[in-house]
């Protein structure tokens, strides 16, 4: 984007927030997997813990850079690389803070949990003749049917 900020590229002015039934700030949370959390995406973002690898050129911190409305927002940022669902449930759900209570919450969920990687890994070792994508998808296309 060079320089220049998502609001700015997109063509948005600062748009009046009709829908937050209450004074600012906005509060949001960012949950989830990879999808969220942005690995290589950007510079390591300020809340990385452990090996989360979240990054700042991930939609949430993007968001938070960027808000296109008027009035003060504050996103509390969880998502965490390789995490799967019980991850989610056990971990992130309960770190979002409530007091007081988000207004929206985004999650991204599932890439993990049906392996993902090891499908994109698998299909694209096929174009040169070392793996087997249909194989691959069968697989966790089962696997995840049998999850609970």
């Amino acid at each position: 984007m060079s320089g220049r900020s998502l609001t700015q590229d997109l063509g948005k002015r600062a748009i009046k927030d009709t829908f937050t039934p209450h004074d600012p700030p906005f509060r949001w949370a960012a949950i989830g997997d990879s999808y969220t959390a942005g690995p290589g995406a950007g510079d390591p973002d300020p809340s990385n813990e452990g090996k989360c690898m979240r990054s700042t050129g991930s939609y949430a911190p993007q968001l938070q850079t960027d808000w296109p409305y008027t009035g003060d927002h504050e996103i509390k940022f969880l998502a965490c690389t390789a995490a799967k669902t019980p991850q989610v449930l056990d971990n992130q759900i309960p770190a979002i803070p409530n007091d007081p209570a988000r207004d929206v919450v985004v999650l991204t969920i599932g890439g993990n949990d049906v392996g993902f990687s090891k499908i994109i890994k698998s299909c694209l070792m096929n174009l040169i003749g070392s793996g087997n994508c249909d194989d691959k998808i069968n697989t966790y296309v089962w696997h995840f049917s049998e999850y609970p």
